[in-house]
């Protein structure tokens, strides 16, 4: 009995590790995309595009202003469709770098897929929060950055843990990211509003 105990908290801590391997796995690929995403969006503050928002903004030509976020918006999503295509078509090469174990790739496969899904979402999210930022509103990045880690993600992934399926967790990405995206587009909605009231 007492061997059968032993056995199992065995094979329940190889799980655990495995999950927790996988899981930084996964985080790194996320935080590797978005991170390339977020360093052309916080390049933001220093490129042309954010210098064509804040001359414009400055110079009340809010159409300038709206269309270079635009423009910028749709280049962050051309930028993580192909994030999102290399977690989509190639996860096995992309956990490949990482010698994994067979049932490593399993499970890796499917988080990878799921995950993936997020990224044109995050497109929106970081330049729309670089956006919002470059046009005097930084509280607006801060207030989505907090409610999509603390108040959505983990949250999520923790009740969604309580269905035992490992599969589902990973659901908590594109929920989290669905919440920021509604977020940012209110915040950005809401910056316009105050540029075109100091008209």
């Amino acid at each position: 009995m007492a061997q059968e105990r032993a056995d199992v908290g065995r094979n329940r801590s190889i799980d655990d590790d495995l999950h927790l391997h996988l899981i930084d796995i996964v985080q790194r690929g996320v935080a590797l995309i978005r991170r390339f995403l977020s360093n052309r969006g916080n390049a933001l503050d220093r490129s042309k595009r954010v210098q064509l928002v804040l001359t414009g903004h400055k110079a009340q030509k809010f159409d300038r202003v709206r269309k270079t976020v635009r423009l910028t918006v749709f280049t962050a999503i051309g930028i993580m469709c192909v994030g999102c295509a290399l977690f989509e078509l190639i996860p096995e090469t992309l956990l490949g770098m990482f010698s994994p174990t067979d049932e490593m790739l399993s499970i890796g496969r499917v988080a990878l897929r799921i995950i993936g899904v997020h990224f044109p979402l995050a497109g929106f999210s970081i330049i729309a929060g670089s956006a919002c930022q470059a046009l005097g509103k930084p509280i607006y990045a801060l207030i989505n950055s907090v409610c999509r880690q603390i108040v959505v993600l983990l949250p999520a992934a923790y009740l969604l843990s309580l269905t035992g399926r490992l599969e589902l967790v990973w659901l908590a990405f594109p929920i989290a990211e669905v919440v920021s995206v509604i977020l940012n587009a209110t915040f950005l909605r809401l910056t316009y509003r105050v540029s075109l009231e100091r008209k």
